[in-house]
């Protein structure tokens, strides 16, 4: 098993030596949601700095355009070579929206970052 975490502004300041030292392998930190997460760019910095293994997600709203969520992943993530896979989290299931729609705008996130970093 490979141990890692999920951080987000919610974890506040985070001690990443601490973290690295209680082996930890990787995190993957929030990037963003309906703006940018404050405490990506910071998260990212010490994440790597601690010598973990560093990926980016996006908190889902499938009520919301999902190629705008998509775009503003893009733009925020700065995704590097070397760095985990993007992740899309989808935790909310939002009202109004019917399972099919949520799907599919789901797959819409999933392929226009799909193209824009070649990754999966």
């Amino acid at each position: 098993m490979v141990a890692g975490l999920d951080v987000s502004h919610w974890d506040e300041k985070i001690n990443w030596s601490l973290v690295r030292r209680s082996g930890r392998e990787f995190a993957f930190c929030k990037c963003s949601e309906y703006t940018a997460d404050k405490t990506y760019k910071i998260n990212k910095v010490g994440a790597k700095a601690a010598g973990l293994l560093f990926g980016a997600y996006h908190f889902f709203h499938p009520s919301r355009d999902a190629r705008a969520q998509a775009d503003l992943f893009l733009r925020l993530a700065d995704l590097q070579p070397g760095e985990l896979h993007p992740v899309l989290d989808w935790e909310s299931n939002d009202s109004g929206v019917s399972r099919a729609q949520a799907v599919s705008r789901a797959q819409i996130w999933l392929d226009t970052v799909e193209r824009a970093c070649g990754k999966t």
